[in-house]
């Protein structure tokens, strides 16, 4: 029993000290579409035919299948 109550002590204060900076208004309203914006993903589209999608980052272009292996192609 002290082991369990140990136990879920710790994880409660591990939880309560893993959110050090915090989120205001303004930052929500004005860093949506910069600080808190997805990644982009240049030219994604799927190869007809096949469980395999394309995309560009920075001038390779990469070829990924759905169990997640890879192919790179430099265009340069």
């Amino acid at each position: 029993m002290k082991i369990m109550f140990l136990s879920t002590a710790l994880s409660i204060c591990m939880l309560t000290s893993a959110q050090v900076e915090s989120l205001n208004l303004d930052d929500a309203v004005l860093g949506r579409w910069t600080k808190f914006a997805p990644d982009r993903i240049s030219g994604l589209q799927w190869l007809s035919k096949t469980h395999e999608f394309s995309y560009i980052e920075d001038n390779t272009l990469i070829i990924e299948n759905l169990d997640g292996e890879t192919r790179k192609l430099t265009l340069d």
